[in-house]
C-alpha cells in the first residue's frame, strides 16, 4: 500500500468503542480526534516477531475492595511475564497461575460456572463485577467489567454471561492481551520507522484512551509493596508453600451437549469463539467423531473421483493409440 501511493506509514491503528460508537480502523496513521489524553508508547524489541511488552505485565490493581482482599499485588520477578498484543484474538489470557487468580477475584462467590471447552468462567449478567487495571511496562492500564463480560446469545441452564479471561494450562509464560484488553483503546501499530534489517527494528506500539468509549487514563505507576505469594493466605491457601495455584476450584463444570456451543458477544465486535480456537472439550467426543465420520466420507468419494478419472484417462490413451 505504501509503494502504491495509498498510504504514507506504515501505521494501522485500531480504535475500539461500545455501544452506539462506531469501532474503526484507520491505515497509514492513526486520527488525533479519536484520542483522549496522551499516547503510551512501548518500543519493541530489535528481533521481535510479535508485538509485545518489554518489561511484562507486573502488578494488578482492582478498582473495587473485593471482600476485604488487598486491592492491589505486584506479581514479583518470578511472575512477571511478558504480554503479546493481539487485535485478531477475543480474550485476555494470562499465565496460567496468574489467570486463576484472577478468576478468583473476580467470581468471589458469585454463582459461577466453568465452560470446559473453551476454558471460560459462565456467570449471571446481573451480577456486579469490578473494573481492574494491568500494570504493564510501568504503566497501569484499565480493563473495565464490561470489556470482559460478555452477555450469551441464548443462556446455558441459569448463567447468561461469560467471562472474556481465558486460563489455560498450556500458557505459563506469558500474556495474551486481545480484543477484551483493546476495547476503549485507540490501539497504534507503528511501523513507520522500521530499518530494512532482518535483526533490527524501531517499531512501537501505542495505547490512549478513546474518547468515544473513555476508560480511566493511562498513568505511570509503580509496583505495589505486596506480592502476590503475600495474598495467597487470604485466598484461602494456608499451606502456602511458595507455589501458585493454576486451576480454580469452580462451583460446577459444564461439557457434553454444550461442549460446541458458540458463543456470540452482544457488543464490542468480539469475534465467535469457534473462529478463534478449536472448542471441542477433551471429554467430550460428539463433535469430533462427526467431524472424523465427514473426513472420511470425503476421502472416500475423492478416492473414487481419482479412480473414474484414471480409467477415462486409460480409455482416452487408448483410443488415441488407435
Amino acid at each position: 500500500m505504501i509503494e502504491g501511493g495509498i498510504i504514507a506509514e506504515d501505521i494501522i491503528s485500531l480504535a475500539y468503542a461500545d455501544g452506539a460508537q462506531l469501532s474503526k480502523i484507520t491505515w497509514g496513521g492513526y486520527e488525533a480526534s479519536d484520542i483522549s489524553g496522551s499516547i503510551s508508547w512501548i518500543s519493541q524489541e530489535d528481533d521481535a516477531v510479535y508485538w509485545t511488552s518489554q518489561e511484562g505485565v507486573g502488578a494488578i490493581s482492582y478498582d473495587d475492595n473485593l471482600a476485604d482482599w488487598t486491592p492491589e499485588y505486584s506479581y514479583g520477578e518470578e511472575h512477571t511475564k511478558k504480554a503479546y498484543f493481539d487485535s485478531g484474538y477475543t480474550f485476555i489470557t494470562p499465565p496460567a497461575a496468574l489467570g486463576a487468580d484472577l478468576i478468583r477475584h473476580l467470581v468471589n462467590g458469585k454463582p459461577h460456572a466453568y465452560l470446559e471447552s473453551h476454558k471460560l468462567p459462565l456467570v449471571q449478567c446481573s451480577d456486579d463485577y469490578p473494573n481492574f487495571s494491568l500494570l504493564i511496562d510501568g504503566s497501569y492500564y484499565q480493563v473495565r467489567s464490561k470489556d470482559y463480560k460478555v452477555q450469551l446469545d441464548s443462556a446455558i441452564d441459569e448463567f447468561d454471561c461469560y467471562l472474556t479471561i481465558r486460563v489455560d494450562q498450556d500458557i505459563t509464560d506469558y500474556w495474551v492481551l486481545g480484543q477484551t484488553f483493546m476495547q476503549g483503546f485507540v490501539t497504534i501499530f507503528d511501523n513507520s520507522d522500521s530499518e530494512e534489517s532482518l535483526f533490527e527494528t524501531v517499531a512501537r506500539l501505542g495505547i490512549a484512551v478513546n474518547k468515544d468509549d473513555p476508560k480511566t487514563a493511562i498513568s505511570l505507576g509503580v509496583s505495589p509493596f505486596a506480592t502476590i505469594g503475600d495474598i495467597q493466605p487470604e485466598m484461602g491457601f494456608t499451606d502456602y508453600d511458595g507455589t501458585l495455584q493454576t486451576t480454580v476450584d469452580y462451583v460446577r463444570v459444564i461439557s457434553g451437549e454444550v461442549a460446541n456451543t458458540i458463543l456470540y458477544s452482544q457488543v464490542g465486535g468480539h469475534y465467535p469463539l469457534n473462529s478463534v480456537f478449536d472448542v471441542i472439550s477433551d471429554g467430550d467426543d460428539t463433535a469430533a467423531e462427526a467431524e472424523a465420520s465427514v473426513d472420511l466420507i470425503a476421502l472416500f468419494i475423492a478416492f473414487w473421483v481419482a479412480v473414474w478419472v484414471g480409467i477415462e484417462d486409460i480409455f482416452k490413451w487408448i483410443f488415441n493409440l488407435q
